[in-house]
């Protein structure tokens, strides 16, 4: 048993969740149009964001990468990455912060979700609600977070983005409310624990 708890101590387990209401929903086509939406340090997946961005260029240079979040705090990291894009002429534009995540959202096709260790992606699940295109790294737990929408390697984090014939923003919104990650089913959650 859990240090502190003993065999009457009931623990339910909540999933987070997104109010889908807050984001604006359309059917999406594929595109080249990437966002990245996380802190810009090592475990967010840096180096296989930088490999996804070569080959795709490799494959055509009008898929850009815009990521959205700040950096981190060491020298070294930056000093990797901006050289990396540089000598590759990598098409990735990097933004600290906006107003809206909803708007920079807007024009994008996928979402770009390379993290090492996550607990559960809002971002990935915003952007679904929108309709996005989720591509999601098999982090340690993504396969009970996120069941059949996750890769392992480049090659597959590329084939997703570029393989137009499998984009369906009505499904992927549809995922949120079937995994029980919208709002209102969470809600449903709390109100059955503080019944029973």
């Amino acid at each position: 048993t859990l240090q502190g708890y003993n065999s009457n101590t009931k623990i339910h387990t909540i999933p987070h969740s997104v109010d889908l209401d807050r984001w604006t929903f359309k059917e999406r086509k594929p595109g080249f149009n990437i966002a990245v939406v996380s802190e810009r340090w090592i475990s967010k997946g840096t180096s296989e964001i930088l490999q996804i961005a070569l080959k795709l260029k490799q494959i055509d240079k009008r898929y850009k990468i815009t990521w959205l979040g700040k950096r981190s705090d060491y020298q070294w990291e930056h000093a990797y990455r901006d050289e990396f894009v540089e000598h590759h002429q990598l098409n990735i534009e990097f933004i600290n912060e906006v107003d809206s995540v909803d708007e920079f959202l807007e024009d994008k096709n996928y979402l770009l979700h390379a993290s090492h260790k996550e607990a559960f992606s809002c971002a990935t699940a915003e952007a679904m609600a929108k309709g996005l295109k989720p591509v999601v790294h098999r982090f340690f737990g993504a396969d009970d977070l996120w069941p059949g929408i996750c890769w392992s390697s480049i090659d597959e984090a590329v084939d997703m983005i570029t393989e137009t014939d499998n984009y369906h923003s009505a499904e992927y919104r549809q995922y949120l409310i079937d995994r029980g990650y919208d709002l209102e089913s969470m809600m449903q959650a709390f109100d059955k624990i503080i019944k029973e």
